[in-house]
């Protein structure tokens, strides 16, 4: 078997990451749910392997829109304050109204340099966001956007705080 060797440390890292999820997930035990019809004395057939991800799958509420948004946003701007965000906006489909089941929350951030967010630190927020709302929350930092990008999401962007 050819030795794999990405020049790309980023894909090495991801590289290792799948091998280790993928050993982890071979050492869990099987789930069983008893065969339909016959929950005594059939064997047990396997149930669905278990996901990775162990976050249940939010829907888009209906009545989640743009001002429903802010408003959470606004609820929680102390937490988030503290959390380093000097500054949150919303924008891409949910910030135009063209938001669908399947849209997620796009908001774009401006943090706290002195505080020094560290990668783990962001996908806390992103989490803890996803939390507030309900809804998958997609976050982006301000000054790591594409300069096309930063510029298309500023135009349709609503401050939040």
């Amino acid at each position: 078997m050819p030795m794999l060797r990405p020049t790309n440390p980023c894909k090495t890292a991801a590289m290792v990451l799948a091998l280790v999820f993928c050993a982890a997930a071979s050492w869990l035990p099987a789930q069983t749910a008893p065969a339909p019809g016959n929950p005594q004395g059939a064997p047990p057939r396997r149930a669905p392997p278990l996901a990775l991800n162990s976050r249940p799958f939010l829907w888009q509420s209906s009545c989640m829109d743009k001002g429903s948004i802010l408003e959470v946003l606004r609820t929680h701007e102390p937490e988030l304050k503290a959390a380093g965000v000097v500054h949150l906006r919303l924008f891409g489909s949910v910030a135009r109204g063209e938001s669908s089941v399947h849209s997620d929350v796009d908001l774009m951030a401006e943090l706290d340099r002195s505080k020094h967010p560290t990668l783990l630190n962001l996908v806390h927020l992103e989490n803890r966001l996803t939390d507030m709302l309900g809804v998958k929350a997609d976050l982006a930092l301000a000054e790591t956007m594409r300069e096309t990008v930063r510029l298309r999401a500023g135009r349709e962007a609503i401050l939040a705080f």
